[in-house]
């Protein structure tokens, strides 16, 4: 008898639990568990396969989608607990747009980047192998180096081979900007003819790569691990750096700040002092002169008081009133 699934109380089939995450694990990465990594402060990015760009490519390619990798990039720069990247590449090439758009992501990254190529960093792997601050190759990865087409080596007219000759000046130019090659030593691994059976152009391996200056150094997941926590380190040191002079900076602005308040108050004190004894002496000066003026009215008083101001002009005579005048009358004529 077959097991029926149970049902609900509603009737519908009750949902059964899922299997143990270490069966979703096997089935996702083929192994039953993988090293914790803790808290890393370095995101690996993986760039395999073929990169898809503006044509959707069949289902059984192995893809890197550019509209996935540049988001993660910019979720990179905004995070602050990431200090490094780590870009891993093993790819044929693909959109060349596409590709010049990553590689131009890469270059931009305010923080430390390391390129690895293992495997094969061809076509428009190469500008993204140079992208970074420093590329790491392994020995036996290879990079094929050759012209831009459309699809094999069809051309139309004129106009598309203008078209496709500046957008291989575009490739050509940041390659050299972001590697140690020549533009001529560029374009001779570009037009070489007889290395590869179908097209030209140069496949070169490895130390070949190093020593055309293409990339900077042959190593694998160790050396280019290295080179990122270097770079990480520096650009903690240049960061700290800087919060140092910013604090100094406000240390001396905050400084010359306090000794103008303390000269600006040490100036009002004295220029209040200054006035308050001028105001002193002032005061003084003036109480001085009006008690002299006092002094020489009340003996003036006294001066005057001692001559009478009576009409006949003689001493020891009596006033007589007559109306509302006051007149002396001589001691002869009184009564």
């Amino acid at each position: 008898m077959m097991n029926e699934q149970p049902l609900d109380p509603q009737g519908q089939p009750q949902q059964l639990p899922k299997g143990p995450p270490t069966v979703e694990t096997i089935q996702q990465l083929g192994t039953a568990s993988i090293p914790s990594t803790g808290e890393s402060n370095i995101y690996c990015l993986n760039i395999i396969g073929q990169i898809e760009g503006h044509i959707v490519l069949p289902p059984q390619n192995k893809t890197t989608k550019y509209e996935h990798v540049i988001p993660q990039l910019i979720a990179v720069e905004q995070n602050h607990k990431i200090e490094g990247v780590l870009i891993v590449l093993n790819t044929v090439g693909g959109d060349v747009e596409a590709g010049l758009a990553i590689a131009e992501m890469i270059s931009s990254l305010s923080k430390p980047s390391v390129t690895l190529v293992l495997g094969g960093g061809h076509s428009i792997g190469v500008p993204i192998a140079v992208s970074a601050n420093v590329s790491v190759i392994a020995e036996t990865a290879t990079m094929t180096i050759h012209p831009i087409r459309l699809t094999g080596l069809v051309i139309g007219v004129p106009q598309t081979f203008e078209y496709l000759e500046k957008m291989q000046e575009r490739v050509v130019r940041f390659v050299k900007a972001h590697s140690n090659i020549s533009e001529h030593k560029f374009k001779d691994l570009m037009f070489t003819t007889g290395e590869l059976t179908r097209d030209i152009g140069t496949t070169v391996i490895g130390q070949d790569a190093v020593k055309h200056g293409l990339i900077d150094e042959v190593g694998g997941i160790g050396t280019a691990l290295e080179h990122l926590n270097r770079l990480i380190e520096e650009k903690r040191a240049e960061r700290c750096s800087k919060e140092g002079h910013h604090d100094q900076g406000h240390h001396n602005q905050g400084h010359h700040e306090h000794v103008q308040h303390e000269q600006a108050q040490h100036n009002q004190g004295h220029h209040e002092h200054a006035q308050h004894e001028q105001t002193q002496h002032d005061q003084g000066h003036h109480e001085h002169a009006q008690h002299g003026a006092h002094s020489n009215h009340c003996e003036h008083q006294a001066n005057t008081s001692e001559q009478p101001m009576l009409l006949g002009g003689q001493c020891g005579a009596n006033p007589q009133h007559t109306g509302t005048q006051a007149m002396y009358v001589p001691a002869k004529e009184r009564g």
